[in-house]
Formats: C-alpha cells, structure tokens, sequence
C-alpha cells in the first residue's frame, strides 16, 4: 500500500528498483513501454537525488561529446563504479522484468563470488508452499537473469536503491484525518540544525556567487527526530496530512526505507504531450497573535484581499499581519530575483525537449499558503513530441532547478563539496505514472527513516542568493521545521 496525493495504491503486482544508472534506464524504459501501449495500472515510486545526478551527468556527458559510460557517470556523480558485467540491458521489454523465477535461489547466490551481489525484489503471491521447490539455475543461467533483469541486481556499494517504483491496480481515496492525535508533540529533536556549520557554508557560497560560479545555490541541512508516540510511520502520516493537507503527500514503504512526505511542490505534471512545472522559491512565516494583544481585522479594500480571502482560517492568525507578511512576500526584491531565476532555469530546461515556440510562463510569483507560512510559486508549460516519454523529460528536469540552483550543472557540484551527504529521496522525486498522465513532486517537507535506524531524517534547506543574508535564511530553516515540532491549533 502507497499513498500518493488523494489516493491509496493497493494491489501490487511487480517490483522496478534499480542500483546503478544502467538499471535506472533500463527500469525506466519498462514503464515507459508499459504506459504507451496503454496497459492498465499505475507505477508508484521515487527516484533518489543522486539518481537524478546520473541522468544530469549523463545529458551533459551526451551533450559534450563524451559519451561517457555507467563506470564514469558514477564516479563524477559521487559513486564506486559498478562491477557487475555484460549488462545487456538497452533492449529490454517489459516483459522480461519478473523477478519471480529468482526469489528461490538467493541463498544459493549468496554463496556464489560472482554473484554475492544479488538481492530478490519481488515477492511471489499466490505461491502453493506445499509444492516442491523450483530446481536451482546454473551459475549461466543465472548471470543470463540478472542481465535481462535490472531490478535484481544489488551492489555493495550501495545500500538503498536509486530509484524504486510498484505497479499497482487499485487506488482508492485517502482521508488523512487523525483528530486524536491533532496536539500532540510527535517528535523529540535528536540532531538539531548546525548553525556554526551553516554560517561557514554560506559565506563560502557567497564566494563563490562573488567568483561567478553560481548565482544560486540551495544548501540543505539534515535534522534527526525521534518520534515520541508509539505508533507506525502510517499512523504518523496521517496525522502529519491532517496538520499539513499538501496536494503532493506521499507514504512509501519497503524493505529499505519509510518515507512519509508532506511536500507541495510539484515537480512536473505530464498530460496530453503538455509539461508543467511549478518551482517554489521564496517563504515567509505566517503571522500569529502574540499574547496579550488585540485580534485585528483584515480591511476589504487591501490590494490582493481578494486572494487572501479564499485562504482558509486557522486559529491564531493576526489576519491584517498575515495579509501584510502575504504582500511582503509578493513584492520583495529579493524574494522575486530567487524565483525569477529559477523560473528562467526551467524554461531553459524545458526548452531541451519542448516544441520550439511552446515554453511559457502561465504564472509568476504567485502565493500558496500553508498553516505556518507563505511561499511563492510560478508555473512554466510547454508542449512536447508525441514520441517523448519519461526518459526524455527526467535527463532533461532532474534533479529539479529548486532544489539544486542556478546555473544547475555547476551548482550541484558545489553543493556535494558543501554537504557532504547524500541526500537520498530528500530532493528526489516521488509520484505516479500511468497511461493518462505522470505526477512527479519534490519530496521537500519529507521524513524518511531505513529501515535499520531508529530516527527520522529529516532535510530542510533554502536558496541562497547574493543578496541572502545569514541569519534570515537559517531562520527560514527553522521555520519550515516548525510543522513537525511546535505548531499550534
């Protein structure tokens, strides 16, 4: 079972998870083929960050003229090359994705130098245990399975996959309501921010902005949590989706890692051969009554009033400083310069693929509004070729300009230099592909936890630019984190 916007996937029917770049092709050309001949169900998934460096790296390997291969690709991108060989995988039919025939024979695998890599993905349903056991592949033709086989092949280098996907059947809707637990303190701060640290990286960022190697870089943090109540990651879920009812929530469960993501930020929204993109860039805090002081009301003949009307109430807020935090957000020089130069990031991007003279800017600095804070947000389209699928639009968008900065070749090196972490699913993507359309989000506002630790992490982060100053931006980092820790109903 997944949860992704306003809908429960069930019935899963095949696993896709892929541990290097060539698997990550290969996986992707199998839901690729699946959705354009128009077979039923729906592909639910995430693609981590680094696999998005892949894909980056590999378009402006293409690019360049340097055809670079899986082994350089993964070693610019931050990974040990793979050694697994003869991966005949660029033909490959969705149908020779099962996995089934191999789950038997993992141990035995184990056991085998050559093949102490592999990891079964799939697991049989309606299997009678009462019938004899399958006879176990020779070595042969077991390396002819895992070649035709991405979604089989584990390295030890890595241990959670680059990308993952389930093809369900089902979907149903999904209410996120949990009142009982509406007030509750869910989370203890294990790992707090690291302010000392973040000062250092910002001034180097500022060198490097005062150098011209970048004009924007999102630097991010991670936080540890560990959760105080004594339930399960759903039930954390849906109590966060109560608190903060996001139109790209997504829950993921595997044998790797849980991931529980509040983000509202659309990624890409693929339909009818039209792409829209919806980057954030730019936040405020909400405005709350402070004690001891006297609830204001909202004039009607304000400037953006009409907007601001439609937003719904919440309890506490001084409408007339809200409103004034919402115009300041607007119109800020700063806040505008920060999107603006990702907007034009995107339609560069977009123009990669897009048909000449479609790229367009519907919307610009337009504000959304959550229950501790503003954000801006502008929507960029374009029209696509009707041979163009998923591999085309993820070699061209991913990882998404919001999270990664301006120009964004360059600026993710700079960022692997200053962070020194994998991201992981923390500004990869998560959504949903199928015959009618593909939703990808930026999972931003999200908490995953492997499944070997006990704690939730937790990445925050926010766009630097040259007229960013310190303090204000570490607060913004403290701000988006207040959902999870302090907020009040």
């Amino acid at each position: 079972m997944f949860v992704f916007g306003d809908y429960i996937y069930t019935d899963s029917k095949r696993i896709l998870q892929a541990f290097s770049y060539d698997e990550v092709i290969a996986c992707l050309r199998i839901m690729q083929n699946h959705t354009k001949r128009k077979k039923k169900g729906y592909f639910v998934g995430y693609l981590t960050y680094e696999c998005g460096l892949l894909l980056q790296d590999s378009y402006y390997g293409m690019k360049d003229g340097k055809n670079l291969d899986s082994k350089q690709l993964e070693r610019s991108a931050g990974f040990k090359a793979q050694t697994i060989e003869n991966q005949a995988i660029e033909n490959l039919d969705s149908k020779t994705c099962h996995t089934e025939t191999l789950v038997e024979v993992s141990k035995v695998l184990e056991s085998k130098k050559d093949f102490s890599t592999f990891a079964a993905t799939h697991t049989c349903k309606n299997i009678d245990s009462k019938k004899s056991a399958p006879q176990c592949p020779t070595p042969a033709q077991v390396k002819g399975n895992i070649e035709s086989n991405p979604s089989t092949i584990k390295t030890n280098n890595t241990k959670e996959p680059l990308l993952y996907f389930e093809l369900f059947l089902k979907r149903k809707k999904f209410k996120p309501i949990q009142k009982k637990y509406q007030k509750n303190k869910l989370f203890n701060i294990v790992k707090p921010l690291d302010k000392k640290r973040y000062i250092l990286d910002f001034s180097r960022i500022k060198e490097n902005i005062q150098q011209g190697h970048t004009y924007q870089v999102n630097y991010t943090q991670e936080i540890l949590l560990s959760p105080l109540l004594k339930k399960d990651s759903f039930t954390y879920f849906k109590i966060l989706s109560s608190r903060q009812n996001t139109a790209y929530k997504a829950y993921i469960t595997n044998q790797h890692v849980e991931i529980l993501s509040l983000s509202p930020e659309l990624f890409f929204h693929y339909k009818n051969h039209t792409i829209t993109t919806q980057p954030m860039k730019g936040t405020i805090k909400r405005a709350f009554i402070e004690k001891n002081k006297i609830k204001n009301e909202v004039k009607p003949n304000l400037k953006l009033y009409k907007q601001y009307k439609k937003i719904p109430k919440i309890k506490g807020i001084d409408r007339v400083r809200d409103f004034s935090n919402l115009k300041t957000l607007h119109y800020d020089s700063k806040n505008r310069s920060e999107n603006v130069m990702i907007v034009d990031l995107l339609r560069n991007d977009l123009s990669r693929i897009g048909l000449q003279g479609s790229v367009r800017v519907k919307e610009l600095f337009a504000i959304r509004t959550y229950p501790t804070l503003h954000q801006m947000v502008s929507t960029i389209q374009a029209k696509l070729p009707k041979h163009y699928g998923i591999i085309e639009i993820l070699k061209a968008l991913f990882p998404c300009g919001s999270i990664t900065g301006a120009p964004k070749y360059k600026t993710t090196h700079i960022i692997s230099e200053l962070e020194q972490r994998k991201r992981g699913v923390y500004c990869g993507a998560i959504g949903v592909i199928s015959k009618k359309e593909c939703i990808m989000s930026v999972p931003i506002r999200t908490l995953y936890k492997p499944k070997q630790d006990t704690y939730y992490h937790y990445g925050v982060g926010s766009g630097v630019v040259w007229e960013s100053l310190a303090e204000e931006e570490f607060s913004e980092l403290q701000l988006k984190c207040k959902f999870l820790t302090d907020i009040k109903f």
